[in-house]
């Protein structure tokens, strides 16, 4: 029997659970346990029990630990432990599914279990000594493989819930160095269509984890060849852009965002930057980077030598420049380390000095001060008295 070690078994928070729920009753299932096995960090925990919901709460109470009954219809009670909460949910087996939603029964029986999870790397348990259940006998194996596949059909997998489309792209952009298998693509290009049946905010959470994942432009292009990502996030993307960030990314030692990506891969267009955003409920926040993306690619038309790249900064900030240029530059990295040593200044010009000229307050002195802003950019952020007297004589003042 495969066995593991991992730091999270000796964490009181999991022994509690352990301790409270009995040692024989309980197991660690799914992402947790198959990130300990290719050592990854292990975030999310979830635990999976033969007690049925009624009898958690009883051993929580018990043992004096707080829980809320997030998903009791369905068998999940939420242990909270040092005011973090941890999922703990009975065995079920689905007996008819729609879509998201399933109606379920609760089993004792492992395997049953098992058979309703996604993927066979995520239909493995583990109890508290870190001895490794298979009930399917896939999915160690799978791993050991690096391969991505889904438990039983991928027909019906998918069927009973076609986020786990998403899913599993989502999987192959995040696992470093696994595949999709074969049927698992081809049922997903078969299903892709029913993708636009979920909610946006669903979609949203899956594309973004793809898009700043290790390998999205890898995810992202297998989507593109199977018809997936259209159905996701629209027909107005270019991938083309993405593997000139990734490069740029690596290069120079960034982890990727997805962010990033979108300003990649979006096409610039404001009226399609507000469509997009609405539909995959973009942040607001995330959305004025977008709009601001679009005018700043306006902005510089292509021209993106460095004395434009530090105009651009101070019109619409440094940070997204440097986002900018790594996805527009191809071998950016010095272009990249001259505008992030470069410190942004303020113009220095105002109406208060303007006035002390004997400039009088108004739409004059705003003209005024836009010409001289534009001087001063096109002079290197340079300009000086003489300068702002001609400007001011020039313009009838």
């Amino acid at each position: 029997m495969m066995k593991i070690s991992h730091e999270f078994l000796q964490r009181q928070d999991f022994k509690s659970v352990f301790s409270a729920l009995g040692c024989d009753n309980v197991y660690i299932v799914g992402g947790a346990v198959r990130d300990a096995i290719i050592n990854r960090a292990v975030n999310d925990i979830d635990f999976a029990t033969i007690l049925l919901p009624d009898e958690i709460i009883k051993h929580l109470k018990k043992a004096n630990i707080k829980y809320v009954p997030t998903g009791i219809e369905h068998g999940t009670i939420s242990a909270i432990i040092n005011k973090h909460p941890y999922e703990i949910t009975t065995f079920r087996k689905d007996v008819e599914t729609f879509g998201r939603h399933a109606s379920v029964e609760f089993t004792s029986d492992i395997k049953a279990d098992a058979k309703r999870r996604d993927f066979t790397i995520n239909a493995l348990y583990c109890n508290q000594k870190g001895e490794i259940f298979d009930p399917i006998g896939k999915g160690i194996d799978d791993i050991k493989a690096k391969k991505i596949a889904f438990v039983g059909n991928p027909i019906d997998r998918i069927e009973e819930d076609y986020l786990r489309i998403l899913r599993l792209f989502r999987f192959f952009a995040q696992l470093d160095g696994f595949s999709i298998d074969e049927r698992a693509i081809e049922a997903c290009q078969k299903l892709g269509f029913n993708i636009p049946k979920l909610s946006r905010e669903r979609i949203n959470v899956e594309i973004m984890k793809i898009l700043g994942a290790q390998n999205a432009p890898n995810a992202l292009e297998l989507m593109d060849k199977n018809q997936i990502l259209s159905f996701a996030i629209g027909d107005n993307y270019d991938l083309k852009p993405i593997d000139i960030l990734w490069a740029n990314q690596k290069q120079i030692g960034i982890a990727p965002n997805h962010i990033r990506s979108l300003i990649a891969i979006l096409v610039r267009e404001k009226a399609y930057i507000i469509d997009f955003c609405k539909s995959l409920r973009i942040s607001n926040k995330e959305k004025v980077i977008l709009l601001d993306m679009v005018k700043m690619a306006n902005f510089l038309d292509g021209k993106l030598e460095i004395k434009n790249l530090k105009i651009a900064a101070f019109k619409f900030g440094k940070n997204l420049v440097l986002d900018f240029i790594l996805s527009n530059i191809a071998n950016c990295k010095e272009i990249y380390r001259q505008l992030s040593e470069f410190e942004v200044p303020n113009f220095p010009i105002d109406g208060k000095i303007l006035g002390d000229m004997g400039v009088k307050s108004g739409p004059k002195m705003g003209k005024i001060l836009q010409s001289l802003e534009t001087i001063w950019l096109e002079n290197n952020f340079i300009i000086d008295d003489k300068i702002i007297k001609q400007e001011i004589e020039k313009l009838g003042f």
